[in-house]
């Protein structure tokens, strides 16, 4: 088995590793072999020298520590203070049986660590990918020059495949994943070597069947009753000499027996049962430990007794040592209860996973640490103590009656004082609610929260301090000018009334912004030519008397008024928009009259929007253009939009429908036609009403009907006038074939 690269380069020296570039074979640790001309020495602790061509590599260590990709590989060469320069081929290879790191498991055999197999002198590559772990078909590289055949066993990366079929080409039919490698997808170019799988025969081993032996005066001499007594030794031969005496066991076989020796201790098996005290020991059979725990630690002269019940009462006391230094642990696999109490007198103390206290309840609540905040459900009065706990924050959380977890026990957060932090506080109360401190409720309320300080009520946004009740206080500091709704101003001289509202004494006058009132008034404001606003009114303002305004009278909102009479014949009223239900001007509104009809000049009833009762001048007018549409065959002509209309034939034209003419009214419309690309026939003089009434249409000539042009393109313009309403029509020929 063999990594063959085609170059090999340092990448610094300030680190353990090298890079090496080529075709990677297996990451197993390694030898390699330096084919170069030039001589390099490479040393780290006398692990790693080569010099030359044909020099050895060795590096007790794992040398290939990280396989990059198909044809790079991460080494492991140690360090040096000289920078190497090597060039050539370098050929490694597996340094064959040893012990090589690497953990096995249920599904993953591991063949690129742990796992050895035994070389068949067989290696290609992979000419295409596998593309998954059910395909069962290989292409191989230059498959006609190996000999493979049907059985063969086949290595590609970690897995191992078995040829099922008789090889006649690529692709080739493979059993996938055997002897518990798995099966997995293969880039092209992957190394595929034949490895040889020796078989395996499993047989029972023999076993010694003995018993009622006699041992005496065992490791003396060559067997049982030694021929040398104990008085002519030098030495006492100890228990694993006495024990090799009685018997010997290999890897083929077992001995079991049962026998007495010269002191009177009875031997079953493994088992000795001593004579004189009853005490059980056992010997050369694996001693069942604790995990973590290393038995032999205590040396191999310490028996060990094993003693297996299925039940087991001890009437007085029980004395577990835990051996010479106390420190061997007691496994207990199932639950123990204890009736009494249970004293530790330890200076590690209990160390459990959890702690279940009942108390007087049905139910034990769960005591335990944790890091977060629980998110599994437990039982009302669980507690959790946290594992990290803070300065300032909780100690831990418990699960409430409303079937949530909830943080308790706050932490100081200064280590001589008890300083604490709390997000709410609530006094006298069941809930704080939006306060930040609140006691009492209703009317002893104090809530402090995020706008100020509310007694009686919360604070609010605008003020700091807000109160519901009466305040009494011995004294106030400051001019007051903060204060408002005060039932007495202390400022005020000769000010009385306390309750019924502040009013000056003896009635007398009052000036605000003036310290000297006229005494015509009974409040003035402010002080002549001082330009100030005197007077402002954020909400309504009420004037039960007469209002004088002696200058001028800025509105920036609505003025409503129940009359309005503005009596000055050279006065103006200058606005941007009037809205209005009706407005008349002149006596009765002879001049001009609104209503919701129009408007009526010369008439107070108009009739339509614009109504006028008498001659008009108008320097020049315009209509709007509307275009007509038809539905089959029917083209409707409404006579409130406009008077001059398109029409593009899309369809034949059977007939047009008048519709909102004015009651015997004289009105009059021009039509123009337009033919689309294909020529349309056009019913001129076919006029109805809207329900469906005749409507005679009269062309002079002695009533000769004009013909519609019928040509793509070709326009005509015909126009309409009535006397009556729209019972009947004139028509007269605008044009015709306009093109």
């Amino acid at each position: 088995m063999a990594i063959y690269v085609s170059a090999i380069s340092f990448a610094g020296l300030t680190g353990p590793t090298l890079t090496v570039s080529g075709i990677v074979y297996d990451n197993k640790t390694g030898l390699g072999t330096v084919t170069t001309s030039s001589n390099h020495n490479y040393r780290t602790n006398n692990q790693i020298v080569f010099s030359g061509a044909g020099a050895t590599v060795y590096n007790g260590n794992k040398l290939v520590t990280d396989v990059v990709g198909l044809t790079t590989f991460v080494a492991n060469f140690g360090k040096s203070t000289t920078v190497p320069s090597v060039t050539g081929t370098i050929r490694t290879h597996n340094p064959g049986l040893v012990a090589q790191p690497g953990a096995l498991s249920l599904y993953d055999e591991n063949f690129g660590g742990r796992v050895l197999n035994v070389y068949e002198n067989l290696t290609t590559q992979l000419v295409s990918a596998v593309a998954n772990a059910t395909t069962d078909e290989l292409n191989i590289l230059s498959l006609s020059n190996f000999d493979l055949k049907i059985g063969d066993y086949l290595r590609v990366d970690d897995e191992i495949m078995r040829i099922k079929t008789t090889v006649t080409g690529n692709p080739i039919k493979v059993f996938r994943g055997l002897f518990g490698t798995q099966a997995k997808s293969h880039i092209s170019g992957s190394v595929v070597i034949r490895i040889t799988v020796s078989p395996l025969e499993l047989r029972r081993p023999s076993i010694t069947r003995a018993s009622g032996h006699t041992f005496e005066y065992l490791g003396f001499g060559p067997g049982n009753y030694s021929t040398a007594l104990p008085s002519k030794q030098s030495g006492e031969p100890d228990a694993v000499d006495q024990l090799n005496a009685q018997k010997l066991n290999t890897v083929g076989g077992v001995n079991v027996f049962t026998g007495m020796n010269d002191r009177g201790d009875f031997f079953i098996g493994n088992k000795r049962i001593s004579s004189s005290t009853g005490k059980e020991e056992v010997f050369d059979t694996p001693v069942p430990s604790i995990t973590g725990e290393d038995i032999t630690a205590l040396g191999t002269n310490i028996p060990v007794d094993i003693l297996e019940t299925t039940n087991q009462t001890v009437k007085n006391t029980m004395i577990v040592e835990g051996g010479p230094a106390s420190n061997l642990l007691s496994q207990f696999d199932g639950p123990v209860l204890f009736n009494e109490k249970v004293t530790s007198t330890s200076e590690k103390g209990l160390e459990a996973q959890h702690i279940f206290i009942q108390g007087d309840a049905n139910v034990s609540r769960k005591y335990t640490v944790g890091i977060s905040t629980p998110t599994s459900a437990g039982t009302q009065g669980d507690v959790v103590w946290k594992s990290s706990p803070v300065e300032g924050g909780n100690w831990g959380w418990v699960y409430t009656s409303d079937n949530a977890w909830y943080p308790f026990a706050n932490i100081s957060i200064d280590a001589n004082s008890n300083t604490y932090i709390f997000d709410k506080v609530g006094i006298a109360t069941t809930s704080p609610g939006d306060c930040s401190l609140k006691v009492g409720s209703g009317t002893s309320l104090f809530c402090v929260d995020s706008n100020g300080v509310g007694i009686g009520t919360t604070a609010n946004t605008s003020a700091k301090l807000n109160v519901q009740g009466t305040i009494v206080a011995t004294a106030f500091t400051g001019d007051g000018s903060g204060l408002t709704n005060l039932q007495n101003d202390s400022l005020w001289n000769g000010v009385t009334g306390v309750g019924t509202g502040i009013y000056p004494a003896s009635n007398l006058n009052v000036g605000v912004g003036t310290e000297n009132p006229s005494g015509t008034y009974t409040l003035e404001l402010g002080t002549a030519g001082t330009g100030k606003t005197d007077l402002y009114v954020a909400n309504k303002a009420q004037f039960i008397g007469t209002a004088r305004f002696d200058d001028d009278v800025n509105i920036t909102g609505k003025l409503a008024a129940t009359n309005f009479d503005i009596n000055s014949s050279s006065s103006n009223i200058t606005v941007g928009i009037l809205t209005a239900t009706s407005v008349n001007v002149g006596s009765g509104g002879t001049i001009l009259t609104t209503t919701a009809n129009g408007v009526g000049i010369n008439s107070i009833s108009p009739t339509t929007e614009l109504d006028v009762n008498g001659r008009a001048r108008v320097q020049t007018v315009y209509s709007l253009t509307q275009t007509l549409t038809s539905s089959s065959g029917v083209v409707t002509v409404d006579l409130a939009r406009g008077q001059v209309f398109n029409l593009t034939t899309t369809e034949n034209i059977t007939q047009f429908t008048l519709v909102g003419v004015r009651a015997n009214a004289a009105q009059s419309f021009t039509i123009k036609i337009t033919q689309d690309s294909t020529p349309r026939d056009v019913g001129i003089a076919t006029f109805k009403t809207a329900g469906g009434t005749d409507i005679p249409v009269l062309f002079p000539g002695g009533g000769l009907l004009p013909t519609v042009s019928v040509s793509a393109g070709a326009t005509d313009i015909y126009s309409f006038m009535t006397f009556d309403g729209g019972q009947s029509l004139f028509g007269v020929v605008g044009g015709q074939n306009f093109s």
